[in-house]
């Protein structure tokens, strides 16, 4: 039955209103935490999964490596011609998004159709793999992300998951029963703070209730829930001034 609700919300949400979070999420994480696992089992079995995602990337790949070709052949040339940008959609509505140069390297962001999560590529500027991550847009980074080196080793992982009993599915069932529209979600994060020398998870949900005239949010009702039971904090009202980027 959970099963279920996921996949009915995830139809709920192709996109999310809401002020851009000063937080950036790009292919490199803003601490860099050493992963601590429990025993070696777990480090090798995420391991193993980091190698199967390195297989399961095949789109706009040739011969193992990322297809630049084709990229530089049907792309847009930007900085005279230095920097590549390629979009494509596929037949079920995924976004495709590959960009950079010989340089620094590519990336390559992919968007499913009614999912709010961006899974993100990274790659050496010869085409192997790099990096693989997962975020929800400018607000968090989720699940275990890698790193490999050219010869295709994971050189690094880390869980953002991990402080986070209460789930992102969980949130998702969360907005269902406080009954938010996608359309009036007005932004989600998440966060760890530390308190009294204790580490404690938090996700902050927050949704418009009011706009002005050009339809942009100038009130708000903002939940905070506790990262590891879920359980609503603090239900407050505020008033908001929207910035755009």
């Amino acid at each position: 039955m959970k099963t279920l609700t996921y996949l009915f919300l995830g139809l709920l949400f192709t996109s999310c209103n809401g002020q851009v979070n000063k937080q950036t999420n790009t292919t490199t994480p803003n601490k860099q935490e050493e992963y601590i696992m429990k025993n070696n089992t777990d480090l090798e079995q995420l391991k193993e999964q980091g190698y199967a995602l390195k297989k399961q990337d095949t789109i706009m790949m040739k011969d193992g490596k990322l297809d630049i070709e084709t990229i530089v052949k049907n792309g847009t040339k930007y900085t005279s011609g230095k920097f590549w940008d390629y979009n494509k959609t596929l037949d079920d509505g995924t976004q495709i998004n590959v960009s950079g140069d010989n340089i620094s390297g590519y990336s390559k962001k992919i968007t499913k159709k009614n999912s709010p999560i961006i899974m993100s590529y990274g790659y050496h500027s010869s085409g192997e793999l790099k990096q693989i991550a997962y975020f929800y847009p400018n607000r968090f980074s989720k699940g275990t992300w890698y790193w490999y080196n050219q010869q295709g080793q994971i050189t690094r992982l880390e869980e953002y998951d991990k402080r986070y009993e209460f789930t992102w599915e969980d949130v998702l069932i969360f907005i269902q029963e406080k009954e938010i529209k996608k359309e009036k979600i007005y932004r989600i994060f998440r966060d760890v703070q530390e308190e009294r020398g204790i580490q404690k998870p938090y996700w902050y949900i927050s949704k418009t209730t009011a706009v002005d005239g050009l339809n942009s949010p100038t009130s708000i009702i903002k939940y905070t829930l506790n990262g590891t039971t879920g359980k609503v904090l603090k239900e407050e009202t505020e008033d908001v001034t929207r910035h755009l980027e």
